[in-house]
């Protein structure tokens, strides 16, 4: 099954890396989040709990015929990323500070949403630093500011004459509406590609998947 061959990819991996045993696993990305396929990259993070720093770049790897990429994170990192989400998502506050984009919203997400291989324990505390209550409105609202700049872009082109490129803008808008709605209600994974996936898994939300299809 995709499963067995999962956690068969995950054995290969540990073994090359040194003193594996000490680190929480978890899979993270598409297919954690249901989306992922036979052909989709498989993708590992492990989380050590000592507090040396590691490159944002994963390190590639080719296994069983699959694409795979491992990542090493602190918990003194991951720790801090996720408090800043927490605290920016249940305040009042619509703009993010500085120290939050797009890849700490991506990796904060991807780790609260992720499939835990090992160290369920403290994988369990960290994630009790950003419950899916702020989780969800942080995401909601990063999508609702680039929906803002989008239809800003949109209304600029048009009084422009820039028709085609009022039209992609006003698309966009549209798209990170939906996201915005969609993260409300547990779907936070920011990519946009598998937008109609999560609206099937959404069935309240049918009336917004319609409207969203037909524009």
């Amino acid at each position: 099954t995709g499963g067995d061959q999962i956690r068969s990819i995950l054995d290969d991996v540990l073994e090359s890396i040194p003193a594996a045993h000490q680190y929480a696993v978890y899979l993270e990305g598409s297919i954690a989040e249901g989306f992922g396929n036979s052909t989709s990259d498989v993708d590992f993070v492990l989380i050590d709990p000592a507090e040396q720093e590691y490159p944002v770049m994963p390190t590639l790897m080719f296994l069983q015929e699959r694409r795979v990429e491992v990542r090493m994170r602190s918990s003194r990192t991951l720790k801090a990323q996720l408090d800043r989400v927490r605290e920016w998502g249940l305040s009042e506050k619509a703009i993010p500070p500085k120290s939050i984009d797009e890849e700490v919203l991506d990796r904060c997400q991807r780790f609260v949403n992720g499939e835990v291989f090992s160290g369920d324990r403290e994988i369990e505390i960290l994630r009790a630093n950003l419950p899916q209550e702020a989780l969800r409105a942080a995401i909601s609202k990063w999508f609702l500011l680039q929906c803002r700049g989008s239809h800003a872009r949109a209304s600029l082109c048009l009084a422009l004459g820039r028709l085609d490129e009022s039209e992609a803008y006003a698309r966009a808008a549209l798209t990170e509406a939906a996201k915005a709605c969609l993260a409300l209600h547990g779907e936070t994974y920011l990519a946009k590609k598998w937008i109609s996936k999560q609206f099937d898994r959404q069935p309240q939300l049918v009336a917004v998947k319609n409207e969203f299809e037909t524009l």
